[in-house]
């Protein structure tokens, strides 16, 4: 996540995050970050709260050049489920599943793909 942001040049982040120490890293790295907009170019979502994002919720911080990073995808069965549901919906449109992790891009220029990594 910390390389995609100079990548894709993003200035907002959205954080669904427990440990404050990553809050602090993210910070000290990219000190012009803005978090938790209304609108996000980035959107993270930890293991442990994925059970507290509804996809409104979520749909409402992402404009169409947003990236969602999920991670543990496949920790238990509400998260797989939750990632299988995202995969599905009308506004992503590419998803790269690596098992550990997901990332879904809501690009409307592009074709709905899904590609499945196995690192």
């Amino acid at each position: 996540m910390i390389k995609s942001i100079p990548y894709f040049n993003y200035n907002s982040i959205g954080l669904f995050y427990e440990p404050q120490q990553f809050y602090k890293s993210i910070r000290e790295e990219f000190p012009d970050l803005r978090y938790n907009q209304k609108s996000c170019d980035l959107v993270f979502i930890g293991r442990d709260c994925i059970e507290k994002v509804d996809f409104n919720s979520l749909k409402s911080l992402c404009h169409h050049r947003s990236m969602i990073l999920i991670e543990g995808i496949y920790a238990n069965r509400r998260s797989s489920e939750f990632w299988k549901t995202l995969i599905t919906k009308d506004w992503v449109t590419v998803s790269i599943d690596f098992y550990y992790g997901g990332i879904l891009f809501l690009r409307r220029e592009q074709e709905k793909q899904h590609f499945r990594i196995r690192i």
